[in-house]
């Protein structure tokens, strides 16, 4: 019984925020203005394993370069000759890579784990 309330808590909790950032996604998607970016350098980060970020800058609508680094990193980099840049329109500083896997990915995993979560508390209740 105390299992299956821990599995409801952690499934709600994680649909919850899946939720939020799949709004938060989407509005962004709604009303972000939009840049071709370009490749700069890598970033490197990693202990044991190391890992490579793309250093993204684009020309937001108020002319001025910004520079970021992109959310996913990689074991292996690789440079794409354009990136989709999604910003508001009033903080570019706040820009994000646009692409299927790295944009939606984690509200997605979020909403499943929550559904699997879920789906073993009625099992487990």
């Amino acid at each position: 019984m105390i299992g299956a309330i821990y599995l409801y808590i952690v499934g709600g909790s994680l649909g919850l925020f899946g939720l939020i950032l799949s709004y938060r996604r989407i509005a962004l998607f709604i009303t972000a203005n939009r840049a071709v970016g370009e490749f700069v350098r890598f970033e490197e980060s990693g202990a044991s394993n190391t890992y490579y970020y793309a250093v993204i800058k684009f020309e937001a609508q108020d002319g001025k370069t910004y520079e970021f680094t992109g959310g996913a990193g990689h074991s292996r980099p690789s440079i794409a000759q354009k990136y989709i840049v999604l910003y508001p329109p009033n903080n570019p500083s706040k820009a994000m890579l646009y692409g299927v896997l790295n944009y939606w990915a984690a509200p997605l995993c979020f909403l499943i784990l929550s559904g699997a979560a879920l789906f073993a508390a009625q099992r487990y209740h």
